[in-house]
């Protein structure tokens, strides 16, 4: 399969219905706050487009449209609880479509929507609608944590700056 690197004319804000890369491409580039890994994915989410800073989690492999193997790890869905770390896939950076391919966030400093009281310095989870939240003394250890906050939570769209890392 052939595309464009995001160097070559690609970007990381193409969107497709139809599958233009192997899904779990990585491409990293140079960000704001150092390196960002970019990587290739599809929405398998039944209802619910992903958003800018919406945290994308692993589709269940039953559900999958993609067939066992490798493009099934990449079949994601918008978060809906906190779960473990292993089954996160990244941050949208913008939308992508129900049924639609893109490039998500998953290693360096990127835009995460955040619960209200996120602050900071917090070290984050991913949590209920696409968001993530402050993590408890029990959720810091690596098996959850996703990152940390560099700001606090804008108050009207709650999005914030955060260094993730889920590779």
């Amino acid at each position: 399969m052939s595309y464009k690197s995001f160097t070559d004319g690609g970007s990381t804000t193409d969107t497709s219905t139809t599958q233009e890369v192997d899904l779990g491409t990585q491409q990293t580039v140079d960000g704001e706050g150092g390196p960002v890994t970019w990587i290739y994915v599809y929405n398998d989410d039944p209802s619910n487009a992903w958003f800018e800073g919406c945290v994308v989690v692993r589709e269940a492999p039953a559900s999958c449209t993609h067939a066992a193997g490798k493009g099934m790890a990449f079949d994601g869905l918008r978060s809906a609880s906190t779960t473990y770390r292993n089954k996160v896939l990244g941050v949208a950076q913008g939308v992508i479509a129900v049924g639609s391919y893109g490039w998500i966030v998953a290693k360096g400093v990127c835009t995460v929507k955040g619960d209200a009281g996120l602050a900071a310095g917090d070290n984050i989870i991913n949590d209920a609608a696409g968001t993530v939240d402050t993590a408890t003394s029990a959720e810091t250890d690596d098996s959850k944590g996703i990152g940390y906050a560099l700001d606090d939570s804008a108050a009207t769209t709650f999005l914030t700056t955060c260094l993730i890392d889920v590779l």
